[in-house]
């Protein structure tokens, strides 16, 4: 008996055949996640963790990013866009610039950040009012 009807007979598939049938499935599409983890990976490793992250902390730090998004977009359009009288498509650095400003949690995590062409905020233009001299 040769050592290939050996294997034959005790029920396992020849070499040949292993792993057909399994198609690889992606982190991204295992995580549920639109973000590519796999750079945010990289870009952890070699910016801040001196070399060391976990695909879990990879996939974790995607998904915050991709709901923070999300919720910045969601709050710009129901603001800005869905007007009816303004009859707009694009949404522009200001746009994104007064959503922030306007909602108490975004401003609190984008408090140090600055929005390029995002404009100055509404509370800035305004003068404050001269006292009156007494004579």
């Amino acid at each position: 008996m040769t050592p290939k009807e050996k294997t034959a007979k005790k029920g396992k598939a020849p070499p040949s055949s292993a792993g057909k049938g399994k198609k690889k499935v992606s982190i991204q599409k295992r995580a549920n996640v639109i973000f590519p983890i796999t750079k945010i990976k990289k870009h952890a490793k070699k910016e801040y963790l001196h070399g060391k992250c976990s695909v879990k902390a990879a996939v974790a730090l995607a998904a915050g990013i991709e709901y923070i998004v999300s919720e910045l977009l969601t709050i710009t359009v129901e603001r800005d866009l869905e007007d009816p009288k303004k009859n707009k498509k694009t949404i522009t650095p200001r746009h994104l610039k007064m959503t922030i400003d306007g909602d108490e949690e975004l401003a609190d995590f984008f408090k140090d950040s600055n929005i390029r062409s995002g404009g100055v905020h509404e509370g800035f233009l305004k003068k404050p009012k001269q006292p009156k001299q007494i004579k």
